[in-house]
């Protein structure tokens, strides 16, 4: 099966829903009596259902939420490959469907309702491999996006550094350090910041876009290689005797340009 994700409202005629489900922090997912993978809840709208209702009313049905918020993550269009037609759920001949991504955050969970599912699973993460999943190619396209909201709300308010605080750093490291940075080593700096744009490259080649989104050690790694790649630019600038109010001015220039200018449309 094969599967597109688009942002909310662009397509039409929408046929399903798939909700992403939380609960206390963690990931909450079904099993199905018929099948060994884990799903999301969801299912097909019914005649006269909106998307909302649907993904509510099949929210309660497979994991017995009661208590809960939903967000629009995104649309979905989603088609069976010729070799699937009849031997995976949902794929049946020429089959294609629009479809409506949710993610909610469940406040309290009831009893399991009488359904087609067997059980409910609380995990820490999602499974790394999605062939654990009953839909692996749909949530490949669409899991990025959900990981994305999930991050969105927990992210901390208040951390902040300016150009000048990190100049600022860096010049009391190299003081600390007994290291120049006088003009003849700006040159090293920035090679060094090339290795680190491959160190960056490194991570994510290696564990994968849905592991830097959802496994916090990942996403450490990519974050920290990515400072280290900003403080050596930040040291060569320095080398060259930029201050932070030229960075600044500079970075404001260079954003209106950019944003007065006619980019191609991908």
């Amino acid at each position: 099966m094969k599967g597109t994700a688009y942002e909310p409202g662009t397509l039409t005629d929408y046929q399903y829903t798939v909700i992403f489900t939380r609960y206390k922090g963690q990931w909450l997912l079904c099993k199905h009596k018929k099948r060994s993978t884990w799903e999301t809840a969801g299912g097909k709208i019914d005649p006269g259902e909106t998307p909302e209702e649907c993904a509510r009313r099949e929210l309660y049905e497979e994991t017995g939420a009661v208590d809960f918020d939903l967000e629009i993550v995104c649309d979905y269009w989603a088609a069976a490959e010729p070799h699937e037609v009849g031997k995976r759920p949902g794929a049946a001949e020429g089959g294609w469907a629009n479809g409506v991504v949710f993610l909610a955050e469940v406040r309290k969970l009831g009893d399991l309702p009488e359904s087609e599912m067997e059980k409910i699973g609380l995990f820490d993460k999602l499974p790394e491999n999605l062939s654990e999943f009953t839909y692996p190619d749909i949530y490949r396209e669409v899991l990025p996006r959900v990981l994305l909201k999930v991050l969105a709300r927990q992210a901390p308010g208040g951390a902040d550094v300016s150009l000048s605080q990190l100049m600022e750093m860096q010049r009391k490291l190299h003081a600390r350090g007994g290291w120049s940075l006088a003009p003849d080593v700006g040159q090293k700096n920035l090679l060094w910041m090339v290795e680190e744009v491959g160190e960056v490259v490194s991570v994510v080649k290696k564990h994968g876009d849905i592991a830097v989104l959802g496994d916090e050690a990942v996403r450490r790694a990519l974050v920290e290689e990515a400072s280290d790649l900003l403080f050596y630019l930040t040291n060569a600038l320095l080398c060259y005797g930029v201050t932070h109010e030229e960075w600044a001015e500079i970075i404001v220039r260079k954003n209106c340009r950019n944003m007065e200018r006619d980019w191609p449309v991908h």
